[in-house]
């Protein structure tokens, strides 16, 4: 709207100093006009700020309570992957690390933690939260410089460096990864057979994690972003749907959605190797 205003100024002042269409009394009826109009879009967009506000204020999240916390163990089961406040010195050390990243960014700490493995438990996590109005943070390596996996708002973190199971399609030049395969892992699974993952952080980032940011390091100049290295990806939406899509506007917006899986191409092939599918897994 703003752009309109301006181009509607602009024709004016061009109309009144090349043709001498537009008198120029006439501009100060038009100007106050914008003027007025450009007053109304201003004062609609403070409006709409302050409703948002007060929204937003008035949004409470649910309770972190021992009803919520059973229910987390009923759907991953294995109680060594579930971490909160019951008072042990292992349940404050993982409470602690979670409250971090490697930014200058104040910690926060969450209120569970949670290692899930597969894709099933991150969507039934997420559903679970989503339904009690619980915040919910997906972490990778926790590498990042910009606070993105600091729980704000307290809540769960799901730490998916457990989810590190890789199947290479090498006839394909491509692999199915894990969100919590590293960078490096990666790598050296792919290095015998002549094949590289070019994207290059160098603070050695889950995959996951790059997927999520984009994050790609200086070698992008010659291999490309990590967004044109991954064709599709495998995500929970904050409702706890678990949808898979090959797609680049899909990719664009990735970063609202929880990532549990990834189909990456490779470059570099080896055409001496024998073709075939071989899985490595890091559990």
């Amino acid at each position: 709207m703003l752009m309109v205003m301006v181009a509607i100024v602009a024709w004016i002042y061009q109309e009144n100093f090349t043709a001498d269409i537009v008198k120029f009394e006439d501009n100060d009826k038009y100007l106050k006009l914008l003027a007025g109009l450009g007053l109304l879009l201003v004062s609609k967009e403070i409006l709409t700020f302050l409703k948002r506000k007060l929204d937003n204020s008035s949004w409470v999240y649910g309770k972190v309570n021992p009803t919520f916390i059973s229910k987390i163990k009923s759907i991953v089961g294995d109680e060594s992957r579930i971490y909160f406040q019951d008072g042990t010195d292992s349940a404050k050390r993982e409470l602690d690390r979670h409250a971090r990243d490697m930014s200058f960014h104040k910690p926060n700490s969450p209120d569970v933690v949670v290692y899930p493995t597969s894709p099933k438990e991150v969507q039934a996590i997420v559903k679970c939260c989503f339904e009690s109005a619980v915040p919910v943070v997906p972490r990778g390596a926790g590498s990042g410089l910009e606070g993105g996996v600091i729980p704000y708002s307290g809540g769960v973190v799901l730490d998916l460096m457990k989810m590190k199971k890789c199947e290479l399609i090498e006839g394909e030049m491509q692999a199915v990864v894990g969100p919590g395969l590293k960078k490096s892992q990666l790598n050296d699974f792919l290095q015998p057979h002549g094949l590289l993952f070019g994207p290059d952080p160098a603070s050695n980032p889950s995959i996951g994690g790059m997927a999520s940011t984009r994050g790609s390091g200086l070698s992008t100049v010659m291999y490309g972003t990590t967004g044109e290295n991954i064709i599709s990806l495998l995500v929970v939406t904050p409702k706890g749907e678990l949808v898979s899509k090959t797609s680049d506007i899909f990719y664009t917006f990735f970063f609202f959605f929880v990532l549990v899986g990834s189909y990456i191409p490779f470059l570099e092939p080896d055409t001496n190797k024998e073709k075939g599918s071989q899985k490595f897994d890091w559990l």
